[in-house]
């Protein structure tokens, strides 16, 4: 998978405090091309004192295209790592998060990947036409996490 991130624009889609953001920074991922979106103010604040060189955006994932035309217009997505508990929202809350996903997917190319901590439960993206190529059951999380990546399919 990380070959596959070499080139585009890698979006951190609920970015919280920024773990993510910071794993990507420590793997040698130029902040120049990292934009971390998180829809908390509070927690995004946050991410953007711990990484100032980074783009930090206020915002919903439902409405990540218009993110996109507005933060990162013309640009390549490499991949989208996303930690939005997908497995417990509202089932309508994640059909919209998905179709704003797929829809930049399919634009803009590049893949997602999710990981959750309830692993256990049905996965939503299999029931809105996302395929899994990639995935492992990282145990010595605490908690443990299922992290898949996904291509969007029409």
């Amino acid at each position: 998978m990380a070959s596959a991130c070499e080139t585009g624009v890698i979006i951190d889609l609920g970015a919280g405090s920024g773990i993510v953001t910071e794993r990507l920074l420590r793997s040698g991922v130029d902040a120049e091309r990292i934009l971390a979106i998180e829809l908390s103010p509070c927690l995004a604040a946050i991410c953007k004192q711990r990484f100032p060189t980074v783009t930090v955006l206020t915002g919903d994932a439902r409405e990540l295209g218009r993110l996109l035309e507005r933060h990162a217009l013309g640009k390549r997505v490499a991949c989208i790592v996303s930690s939005l508990p997908l497995r417990v929202l509202p089932a309508n809350l994640v059909r919209e998060i998905l179709l704003a996903i797929k829809a930049v997917l399919g634009e803009r190319g590049g893949f997602l990947v999710q990981y959750t901590y309830a692993w256990w439960r049905r996965d939503p993206l299999k029931q809105h036409n996302f395929s899994s190529f990639a995935g492992q059951l990282v145990l010595r999380n605490c908690p443990p996490a299922k992290v898949q990546a996904y291509l969007g399919k029409g």
